[in-house]
Formats: C-alpha cells, structure tokens, sequence
C-alpha cells in the first residue's frame, strides 16, 4: 500500500482567502492571530507509553516537522498514558487553544470510551483537527495450517459453533473491527479477549486459542512474513493482498469503513490560521524523504489530510460508530 502525497500550494491558497476574506468584505483590517506563531517548543503528546505504534510515528517526524514549521521550533515527544487514550485526550481538551500543545489521538478508541461512558468529558468532535498520520486497514487473518480458505468457510462454521477471534480487550479498535466485520459477515462470532496487547493476541491465534483474528497490517506484519497466518479477507474496497477477497467481492461496502486512523488534533477552538500552519507544516514533514523511507522500511501507511479533511472523516468515524452502538455495547 503506497504513501499518500499531498500537494498543500492551492489549499494554503484557498485557506487563507477563506480566513481572511470576511474582514476585506466589511472592509476592515484582520492582523494574523497566527503573527510569529511559532515562537516557542511545541508538545507533542502521545497517548501511550514510549514504543508503541503511536510513540514511533511522532518521534519519526517530529525532526522534519521541526524544520517544517515556521521559525524551526522545537517540536518536544510528550507521553501522557493512561485511561486507554483517554488521559492525554482530556489534557488536550483543557489545554490552551494557542497552538502550542498538540496530540496524536487513538480516535476510534476514543468514540468507544465515549460510547461505553468511559472517562471522556467532552464531545470528541469538538477538538481542532489538524491532520492525520497514518490510515491502516484491517485483514481477517487465519493460522496458515488452517482448513479454512474463505469467508464462506467461516460462515459455514459458525452455523454450528461460533466462530472464535481474539482481542486485546473490549476497549481496543480491532475489538469493535471483529464485532462489527463478522456481523456484516453473517459470521456468529464469539471475541475472546484478556490479551495484553496487540501481539499477544494474534499469537494466541496462532497457537490454537481461536480460529481467527482480525487486525491491522501493520500489526499483522510480523506474522505475516513469518508465514504464521494467512489472510482470508482485506476490510479493503480492493483488497491489497493477492487472492485476498475484499469489501467489493464480498458485497460489504461498509467493511471499507473499518479503518484505524492515526489523526492529530489540538485543543478546541484552535484559532483557524495557527490550525492552518501546523496543518500545512505537518504534511510537509510526512512528505520528507527521510519519513517517506522510515515508513517504506517499517510498513507503516502514511496518509497525510488537510485538517479539513481530517475534521470531515472524524465526524464520519464518530457516526459510523455510534450506527453500531448497540452491537459495540456488548462486551
């Protein structure tokens, strides 16, 4: 799967008219909110702890960003974990809309939380989108000595016995991606979760604790080029796996919606040209050779958006989710 590359000169354009054009129409002068912005550190918040998925994109940009951003000031790695996403997401929520304090956000983890009354204050939507990372599509995945060669197969099981996946836990994205996946699926399914983490999850596929497992490809990848598991289907409109079946063979468009997105957003309110800069900055970081071969290297799917963008597909995700409330209730 290749990098997206944005081309930002007619959005910097059409971005400014729109933020300064209403002071021209009434004829009156609008100084720059944004004037010397930045002059000072920026945080940079992740939040999970150092090393994970979340931590080594920002400490992978954060150099380029730098040098990105007006006046080339310091972008500072800051891990605020904790309350599963939820500590460093309601920290941005209080922090001043200045610019200076910005976060990566696990957002469909997130919109759980909220869902399920966890400890999310505030409407998610309500922050300041600025861009997004990276976008990683899901794969059902099978021990590769298994019998079954097709969704059919799965479907066939699960009319005697529920079929078996694996979980991190009921908090986590690919958790709401079983769930949601196996019933546009028609596949009874029963989530075995309890796993600390991500990989202990999918080698506990392997070794026999479940039939299957639905994850990311980057999480995947590991097991993937080790031959562990075998890929059944790509929650992709086209699958990016050969032979794979996909959204469009198996008439489930909405199984393209699934999708962990890694967007980074400010506090609420964030002025529009300071959300602009860091907007523009951002993408320039993720367009610099230096990232573009880190992400070659470790298989991670950079896709940059503007924050209009950003902000469009996060009320989507927020939607998309709550149409599922009642089935992501369960645990």
């Amino acid at each position: 799967m290749g990098h997206r590359k944005l081309d930002t000169g007619r959005r910097e354009f059409l971005a400014s008219a729109a933020l300064f054009g209403a002071g021209a129409l009434v004829g009156l002068p609008r100084p720059s909110l944004a004037a010397g912005f930045p002059d000072r550190a920026i945080s940079f918040m992740v939040p999970y702890p150092p090393g994970g998925g979340y931590d080594r994109y920002v400490r992978a940009i954060i150099g380029p960003y730098s040098k990105a951003l007006p006046n080339h000031v310091t972008v500072v790695p800051d891990n605020v974990s904790g309350a599963g996403g939820a500590r460093a997401a309601n920290v941005l929520y209080r922090a001043k809309p200045d610019g200076y304090t910005i976060s990566v956000l696990n957002a469909t983890g997130l919109f759980l939380l909220k869902l399920r009354g966890g400890t999310i204050g505030f409407d998610i939507t309500e922050l300041s989108w600025i861009g997004n990372l990276a976008r990683d599509q899901y794969a059902l995945v099978v021990p590769t000595n298994s019998k079954v060669q097709s969704v059919a197969d799965l479907q066939k099981m699960s009319r005697i016995a529920p079929v078996k996946f694996t979980a991190p836990s009921p908090a986590t994205a690919n958790y709401a991606a079983t769930l949601i996946g196996t019933h546009l699926l028609d596949i009874r399914s029963k989530v075995i979760t309890g796993y600390r983490g991500g990989g202990a999850a999918i080698l506990a596929a392997v070794r026999g604790d479940a039939d299957a497992t639905i994850f990311t490809l980057p999480a995947l990848s590991q097991m993937l080029k080790a031959k562990l598991v075998r890929v059944v289907a790509m929650f992709e409109t086209h699958s990016s796996i050969k032979g794979a079946e996909d959204a469009t063979t198996l008439k489930q468009p909405e199984l393209a919606q699934l999708q962990t997105l890694r967007p980074v957003a400010g506090p609420p309110k964030l002025p529009g040209d300071i959300t602009q800069i860091l907007s523009t900055s951002l993408i320039k970081a993720m367009n610099d050779p230096a990232v573009q071969a880190w992400a070659t290297k470790i298989g991670a799917n950079l896709y940059p958006m503007t924050a209009e963008e950003t902000s469009k597909v996060m009320r989507e995700q927020s939607q998309f989710i709550s149409r599922w409330g009642k089935l992501l209730s369960k645990t």
